[in-house]
């Protein structure tokens, strides 16, 4: 089996996105190639006895001494990174 293409990638989490209601997060590991995160467009959580809330994805890394990335890690909330000691590298806010 051929490996993806990222504009094969980009084109299946769009129709995946499209196909989909509610909130979600979908964390795929694609051999070869990495790990793809993405989640709904209106970053919906739901937190107990609150409203529902809008939260950022935050990505965080951990890299050798030549700048390579050598961890990788996704969250609902940065103080998860930073827990496991990696380096808060962004946050994606909800887009739509």
């Amino acid at each position: 089996m051929p490996l993806p293409t990222l504009d094969n990638l980009w084109d299946s989490v769009h129709e995946t996105m499209s196909l989909v209601r509610g909130g979600y997060a979908v964390v795929v590991l694609i051999k070869g190639i990495g790990m793809l995160v993405f989640r709904d467009p209106h970053g919906i959580r739901s937190r107990p006895r609150q409203r529902l809330t809008h939260s950022p994805l935050c990505f965080g890394t951990r890299r050798d001494e030549n700048g390579n990335i050598i961890e990788f890690a996704a969250a609902s909330e940065s103080v998860a990174i930073e827990a496991i000691g990696l380096d808060r590298e962004r946050e994606s806010v909800p887009q739509a």
